[in-house]
């Protein structure tokens, strides 16, 4: 359960070829940005990739951007998310600029493999 969830990024899912990026917080305050790539037609190349902010860190990059930790997955958004129903390499551009974001902030993230 994500005490806020935020859609950074998605394509249209009506396409064959989907990706997505979501960012939230969980219930113990770590910031979680996940990036997911699926392909109806050849599932081998389905995957997904999430970035994990410690609630430490979180927390830190918080008072840093001057937000709440909650408003975390929200920032993200009005930083580099983009409209709804945009391209793959758009959503994959996305999860990038938002490590980006992480990075920026003074925080480390470790990946963690979802699929």
């Amino acid at each position: 359960m994500s005490k806020c969830e935020k859609c950074l990024a998605i394509t249209d899912v009506d396409l064959s070829v989907t990706a997505s990026v979501f960012a939230w917080v969980d219930e113990t305050n770590e910031l979680l940005v996940e990036y997911r790539y699926e392909d109806d037609d050849n599932a081998a190349r389905n995957f997904a990739k999430r970035a994990v902010v410690d609630a430490v860190d979180a927390r830190l990059l918080a008072n840093r951007v001057g937000v709440k930790s909650e408003q975390l997955p929200e920032w993200l958004d009005e930083a580099c998310g983009v409209a709804y129903d945009t391209t793959a390499s758009e959503v994959e551009r996305v999860f990038q600029e938002a490590l980006e974001r992480l990075i920026d902030g003074g925080v480390q993230y470790r990946f963690k493999d979802v699929m």
